[in-house]
């Protein structure tokens, strides 16, 4: 496939692409050709380039010179799975000239693909070039023509095969004068057929590389050899970062003053050893993001994480962190024994850090990062400052997929929620996928300070029919929630919701995302009348997305509640496509 792309400024680390703003002035057109060049790249910049050159080439002398203009610039994509001599053919056809960007994806025919490139001086505005799924011995074949390139800004090289020695394609990457980003993935490498025995860089070695992703197996020593060659890098990701090695030495003349992102995901490393590690570290970051799959509750100590922000990095604006713990056959980690609610400090709320839980199969998120928005926050910015109380109380638990393979997902749901409440207590339940009721019935005797709510529809025949003993059980008055504000992701019939004001008596607001093929007057009057019967008197905002609303649906609803005394004091109004009713 082929793209195209109208240049408008020169690739830098700090700038993107940016496509062209059309502006059309009332005018009578009668010809497609009457339409000026830039309403073309605008078009074209939607299209498949092989395809336009197909369409336009001969079709005119209007057109020609159109899609030989120097202002148009292709974005080519080549997804090679088979042999296509056609698709050769058209891209040899192509200006090598007007080629601004080339990704390749191709693993059948390698070998006839990359040489029929040719790549030379003549690419002279080539500045983003991709190879994905290629052999290593493509790789040894390609690196040494890219010094060629006289403006290549922007390099990745993923390769899908194992990679035992590194050396070479390093070598040569940091010796291009103009790379500004590379990434090199080795998707299937791992720590122990990795060799880079690259010594640490000395003056004269430099490259300049911006933004540098790491993305195959490597030791510590091994990333520190690395990045000892790019001092001009501001975004530098590790995503691979794969042994405990508690003697580090980072050498104390290597300086990356420029460094402000830093990501590192690790797969080893015990939080003693990153501690060691991150405190030979001399760092200007604004914004740094850990991940770990190493089975450590130290990692769940906000003090210590707290100690090395402050000592180490304090012009730090965002942090992410996320620690993931594992369920193996009957293997349980261990219970956390630290204090509860550590990361709800004054050092995490005034930074608008938000500590959050994930529970997806079997395995458990846990999770830093800044504070968003969150469903029920309904007069609230998205660039607002929080106060610590809402931030205090904005304790979440989200629980994701869980395959319908584990036998007795309760059990799971049960033993997860059995790790996190010593770690914290949970104010907020998000469910991402339809749940039993029987099982959210369990979940939420589990969870007893829950405030909020957001489930799918709630299954009432699977794995099993819910019987009359089940409803008793559930909606018997001790069971009763705290729950004041409930969202249903989707709801295929008003019934649904009626189900709530048993299970949640408390409820004050209530939104729905999605009235799956239910008219919204409808709905509405039947909605309020239920309320009126049951007597729900905590209920007073009702929130329901309509896509297709407008004012004058809104006028229609305003004037049927009025008429036919559903409420007395309300206020019915539109935000975007939400319809918003409150009373008193």
């Amino acid at each position: 496939m082929f793209y195209t792309y109208k240049e408008k400024k020169a690739w830098s680390s700090d700038s993107h692409i940016t496509h062209p703003t059309l502006v059309l002035y009332n005018m009578s057109i009668t010809s497609i050709e009457n339409f000026s060049n830039e309403f073309f790249y605008e078009i074209f910049d939607y299209l498949n380039g092989c395809d336009i050159y197909q369409a336009f080439t001969n079709l005119n002398n209007r057109f020609q010179q159109l899609i030989n203009s120097s202002s148009l610039l292709f974005k080519i994509k080549i997804d090679y799975p088979s042999k296509d001599d056609k698709l050769v053919n058209e891209f040899s056809l192509l200006n090598k000239n007007q080629i601004f960007s080339l990704s390749i994806w191709t693993w059948i025919n390698t070998t006839e693909m990359i040489l029929s490139l040719n790549l030379d001086s003549s690419y002279q505005r080539l500045e983003r070039l991709a190879f994905r799924f290629i052999e290593r011995y493509i790789v040894n074949l390609i690196v040494p023509k890219l010094n060629d390139l006289p403006r290549l800004f922007s390099l990745t090289i993923n390769t899908d095969y194992d990679v035992e020695d590194y050396d070479n394609i390093y070598r040569f990457i940091f010796n291009l004068p103009k790379l500004k980003y590379f990434k090199c993935e080795g998707m299937d490498s791992k720590d122990f057929e990795i060799n880079t025995s690259l010594p640490i860089a000395s003056n004269e070695q430099f490259s300049p590389i911006e933004h540098f992703t790491i993305d195959h197996a490597c030791t510590f020593e091994q990333f520190v050899k690395l990045i000892s060659y790019t001092p001009q890098v501001n975004h530098l990701k590790c995503l691979d970062l794969n042994d405990n090695q508690i003697n580090l030495n980072f050498p104390s003349s290597m300086r990356l003053t420029n460094l402000t992102h830093l990501s590192i995901e690790a797969y080893h490393i015990t939080f003693d050893t990153f501690e060691i590690f991150f405190n030979q570290l001399n760092l200007k970051l604004k914004m740094f993001s850990f991940k770990t799959h190493v089975e450590d509750n130290n990692y769940l100590d906000a003090n210590r994480w707290e100690q090395i922000i402050s000592r180490k990095l304090p012009q730090l604006e965002e942090f992410y962190l996320k620690y993931i713990v594992h369920f193996q056959d009957d293997d349980q980690p261990p219970i956390y024994s630290g204090k509860p609610n550590e990361f709800l400090s004054s050092f995490w709320l005034e930074r608008q850090w938000a500590f959050t839980i994930k529970i997806e199969d079997e395995s458990i998120f846990y999770s830093i990062q800044p504070y968003k928005k969150r469903w029920y926050e309904y007069y609230t910015h998205d660039t607002m400052i929080y106060s610590f109380e809402q931030l205090a109380k904005s304790r979440q638990l989200i629980i994701g997929y869980v395959s319908e393979k584990i036998s007795n997902q309760a059990l799971i749901f049960h033993d997860c929620i059995d790790q996190i409440l010593p770690v914290m207590q949970i104010d907020h339940l998000h469910i991402k996928d339809e749940i039993f009721l029987v099982t959210l019935d369990e979940i939420l005797c589990l969870l007893p300070e829950l405030d909020s709510l957001k489930i799918h529809p709630v299954e009432y025949s699977h794995p099993k029919p819910v019987t009359d003993e089940d409803l008793l059980t559930i909606y018997y008055p001790r069971n009763k929630t705290k729950i004041t504000k409930v969202c249903l992701i989707k709801i295929c019939r008003t019934e649904e919701v009626y189900f709530l004001f048993a299970l949640c008596p408390l409820i004050e607001q209530l939104q729905i995302d999605c009235l799956y093929n239910i008219d919204i007057e409808l709905f509405l009057r039947s909605f309020l009348m239920e309320i009126k019967s049951r007597s729900i008197e905590t209920l007073r905002l009702l929130c329901f997305r309509v896509p297709t609303i407008d004012d004058d649906m809104i006028h229609k609803l305003q004037n049927m509640i009025q008429s036919e005394n559903l409420l007395l004091d309300f206020t019915i109004k539109r935000v975007m496509d939400k319809i918003y009713v409150q009373w008193k």
